[in-house]
């Protein structure tokens, strides 16, 4: 992996997990550069070379709980400059095997250009609730709650991050500016 997009996808973690500890969610680190942090420096053939098991290797990013630890989630985190058809493509390819063993998952998308007309957090950031139904990836549908084939995914019928975690719709996360500043920092990664 190159450093550009090594430094994006662990800006955009920290986020997802400064946001979620503000909101008192817990947040445990899984993925395979955590706990393996020394093949997050190999090249990519000596990383393949290792052989590591596919569910090492395709572990989500977090695991994350509620302060009550009744309701948990895998949580995956993406950031893409900005969606179009090749992104959700790009994206069913990478998930699929990775949903195929953990599932169900919630990735959180961050673009840095919103294919939105409108200006609001969820233009930058959203969720998919996702999983393997007979071979194919499906996501929850942000209108009618239903899962459909992530073929017919765009950004805006992908779910609020809010929706997926209630406790992100909290007043003092907005009022302390909390998301507002997680999307103007996910926004600024266009330039790097």
């Amino acid at each position: 992996m190159n450093y550009q997009n090594r430094l994006k996808g662990a800006v955009t973690q920290s986020l997802v997990r400064s946001l979620f500890a503000q909101a008192g969610l817990t947040i445990v680190p899984l993925g395979i550069e955590e706990t393996i942090r020394e093949v997050a420096e190999l090249p990519l053939t000596k990383y393949l070379g290792l052989n590591l098991p596919l569910a090492l290797r395709k572990l989500p990013d977090f695991f994350a709980t509620d302060r009550d630890r009744t309701t948990h989630w895998l949580v995956e985190v993406k950031y893409r400059r900005e969606w179009n058809d090749a992104t959700r493509d790009e994206l069913e390819q990478s998930l699929s095997e990775q949903v195929s063993t953990w599932s169900p998952l919630v990735v959180f998308i961050f673009v840095g250009e919103t294919p939105s007309r409108f200006v609001q957090p969820s233009s930058w950031v959203r969720a998919a609730q996702v999983k393997m139904d007979n071979g194919t990836l499906k996501f929850k549908h942000c209108e009618n709650g239903t899962y459909v084939p992530w073929s017919q995914a765009n950004f805006i019928n992908l779910q609020r991050v809010q929706d997926v975690f209630p406790q992100l719709n909290n007043s003092e996360l907005w009022a302390s500016s909390a998301l507002d500043l997680t999307i103007e920092i996910s926004r600024g990664l266009t330039r790097i």
